[in-house]
């Protein structure tokens, strides 16, 4: 059908299907503001005005607008510009992939009430989803603004160093210029999508690809057949050679591990022929047994990786015939015989689960090949040369032969550590000869991709009646899901990021395992293992300071570790800087 829509003031007649939405139709015209997030109508980042009223583009259909003005934030640079280097004089544009849409809003919002209170603000952004800022910077940058538009005069100036420098690319963020990988990606890119297993552990017996491959559009289907299952493994984790991580995966593997492992990779000329396609493949599979409770998984007689070609290259105590990605333990001192002279022993296990990043742009790699016969992935990933060695490692080809190019990403947190979504358009791009892409769906990215390690924590703290702590013992159980990435260097910041803070302890002792289990694989996450590591003994402090009737504050300061001070249980490195003490001081003011 034909869509006849004012775009930013210029007039557009084009062809659309029914079904296509307005985010779709704004962005082929070069309005890359417009962006996808949430899939649900939940975060804001895909709003437009509709004659002058602001619309979310995924929730309405390009025929909708037929006959009607849409503007965004390329039809309004010189507001966007404005109001926008607030945000920015505060920082709080951060990956930028929310922007447009916030500042969409907010533009909004100023022509309905000029000077808008602050509860009048919060309630009218509400609806838009930012994971970097916690919000307090938006907040304060708008404030400054209508400061200044009543006054126009002076300008934003930060409070404890006085001066305001903005990053170099923060005007860029905040008129919503195209910067990310799928507004930088070649026109002509097919469509990959990756058909997943719905079983948690499983061998693929037979898969028929045949009438799939025959729908319109479609430029091929890989499966296990296509990938020699005794080449060398790789593993996706972004850390230097030699990796801690254990060579575990092939592109696709024949043994699928969790609900959601990749069982063919598809490939066509648009979303909807691939889609098609995926819905015609036929798969048998040998459902087995999965291993799903991460406390029963270590030497556990179903083995999530069994196979002869699994690899181990660093000492991190990796046995994947006992389920074992990892394990290790240290200590200084007799913690048996501190413990026991202990007028209070806090004993106590401490279950942390995993959690998404929930980064706002998904995962999303594109890839094609240059005059010189290079492979060139453009990658929203946080590991570009850690990257290149993956893609070498996983489709056995020189790493002369690939570059990568990071893009501005749409927020990581860690998540972007792992080269999620790189291999598989790299594997058909270099199949192929020809561009692709691949955007992970928000469904994808909350169920197939590297949340923050499961790990349970058996802490006994042991202190004097006044307050002293005497011995740590912690025992680190992590799950590392279906393949080990991060799985060996997360787990000993459970420990060497916790124990060390309590100065006084004569003792302590830190075991761990890492595990192997038939969940999504886990990967790295800010805090990367300290955070669940401080959660278990942080616990274990205030119940001792609950027991000995003690301010937990005050038991912090009389045991905290202090600038000078060895630190035993973090490789017995000297403390050379650090503020601790007085920064507890001044929080109890």
């Amino acid at each position: 059908m034909q869509v006849n829509i004012i775009l930013n003031g210029t007039k557009i007649t084009a062809e659309a299907a029914p079904d296509t939405l307005l985010i779709d139709f704004v962005r082929a015209h070069g309005c890359y503001s417009v962006k996808r997030g949430c899939e649900t109508s939940n975060c804001g980042l895909c709003t437009v005005f509709l004659d002058d009223v602001p619309v979310l583009s995924c929730s309405v259909l390009a025929a909708r607008a037929d006959g009607h003005r849409v503007t965004t934030l390329e039809g309004l640079q010189e507001e966007a510009a404005e109001f926008g280097a607030f945000i920015a004089d505060q920082g709080a544009e951060q990956c930028g992939f929310c922007n447009p849409g916030f500042i969409m809003n907010a533009l909004a919002l100023f022509r309905e009430k000029e000077y808008p209170t602050e509860e009048e603000i919060k309630e009218y952004l509400a609806g838009n989803l930012c994971r970097c800022s916690g919000y307090e910077g938006q907040l304060r940058g708008i404030q400054n603004f209508l400061a200044w538009k009543k006054s126009k005069t002076g300008g934003c100036r930060m409070k404890n160093v006085n001066k305001a420098f903005r990053k170099k690319d923060a005007m860029q963020l905040v008129t919503g210029k195209p910067v990310y990988m799928d507004d930088l990606a070649p026109a002509d890119c097919l469509i990959v999508k990756l058909y997943r297993s719905p079983h948690a552990n499983a061998m693929v017996e037979r898969i028929d690809t045949s009438v799939a491959k025959k729908v319109p559009g479609i430029e091929a289907i890989f499966t296990w057949e296509d990938v020699d299952q005794n080449a060398r493994r790789y593993t996706q984790a972004g850390q230097t050679y030699p990796e801690a991580s254990p060579y575990d995966r092939l592109v696709i593997d024949r043994h699928v591990r969790f609900v959601g492992d990749v069982v063919a990779i598809v490939v066509g000329k648009d979303e909807k022929c691939v889609e098609k396609a995926m819905k015609l493949i036929k798969v048998e599979y040998q459902v087995l047994e999965p291993v799903l409770d991460f406390h029963t998984a270590k030497d556990n007689p179903i083995l999530v990786h069994p196979e002869d070609n699994w690899e181990s290259l660093s000492p991190v105590g990796a046995d994947n015939k006992r389920n074992l990605c990892a394990h290790d333990a240290c200590g200084d001192g007799d913690i048996d015989a501190v413990l026991a002279k202990c007028d209070v022993v806090i004993d106590r296990v401490y279950h942390t689960k995993a959690c998404q990043q929930a980064m706002m742009e998904t995962f999303r790699t594109c890839c094609w090949m240059d005059l010189y016969g290079r492979l060139n992935i453009l990658s929203s990933t946080q590991i570009v040369f850690h990257t290149r060695r993956n893609v070498a490692n996983a489709l056995h080809i020189p790493k002369s032969m690939i570059r990568v190019i990071k893009p501005r990403i749409g927020g990581g947190f860690g998540a972007k550590q792992t080269a999620v979504s790189a291999i598989y358009p790299a594997f058909v791009t270099w199949k192929t000869k020809k561009p692709c892409k691949l955007i992970f769906t928000r469904e994808e990215s909350q169920t197939a991709s590297s949340p923050r390690h499961e790990m349970e924590m058996h802490v006994r703290l042991g202190a004097t009646k006044d307050g002293i702590v005497k011995g740590i013992d912690l025992y680190t159980l992590s799950n590392t899901g279906a393949y080990g990435e991060h799985g060996p260097t997360t787990v000993g910041l459970s420990g060497h990021k916790s124990i060390p803070l309590y100065g006084k302890a004569e003792a302590f002792r830190f075991v761990s395992d890492v595990v192997y289990t038939n969940h999504m694989s886990a990967g790295a996450y800010r805090g990367y293992g300290a955070t669940q590591g401080l959660f278990a003994v942080e616990s274990a402090v205030n119940e001792l300071a609950a027991r000995l009737h003690m301010d937990p504050f005050k038991i912090r300061e009389m045991n905290i570790v202090k600038e000078g001070d060895v630190m035993p249980a973090y490789y017995g490195a000297v403390n050379t800087s650090c503020a601790l003490d007085r920064c507890l001081k001044k929080s109890t003011r």
